[in-house]
């Protein structure tokens, strides 16, 4: 297996846990009343710092310091990757799909801009240390 595709089953492993963490949230906040549409990108939004963590840890094979401004240049790819989640989510579930299957649909479409956006941020990090 070359090293990208090792590079990106890591990174659907830990976007996985993650995502799987925003989708459990999700469905907490809309059982407590909060409506679909506020519930998909505040669970997003709390899941960021865990897949920071995880993803220089386990996918970007990082030294585990931090370059200045790094952790808000992910939050800047991920809030792409969110606004990616949010619209897919929205439309698919205009389109009559129940709110899982809308919410599934969303977080797969912002797995794909994720990767590579995040991939961006922690190949700035490598060119750095190098």
């Amino acid at each position: 297996m070359t090293s990208r595709a090792s590079e990106i089953l890591r990174f659907l492993a830990v976007g996985g846990a993650a995502a799987g963490l925003a989708f459990l949230l999700r469905r907490l906040m809309v059982d407590f009343g909060m409506p679909f549409n506020a519930a998909v990108p505040t669970a997003y939004i709390a899941c960021i710092p865990v897949g920071y963590v995880l993803n220089k840890r386990y996918v970007f094979d990082s030294n585990g310091s931090a370059r200045a401004g790094e952790f808000a240049q992910f939050c800047l790819a991920l809030l792409v990757g969110l606004c990616t989640a949010w619209g897919v989510s929205a439309a698919v579930r205009a389109l009559g799909a129940i709110d899982d299957i809308a919410h599934l649909g969303g977080i797969g479409a912002s797995a794909i801009v994720g990767y590579l956006l995040t991939r961006l941020v922690f190949a700035k990090a490598d060119a750095k240390l190098a």
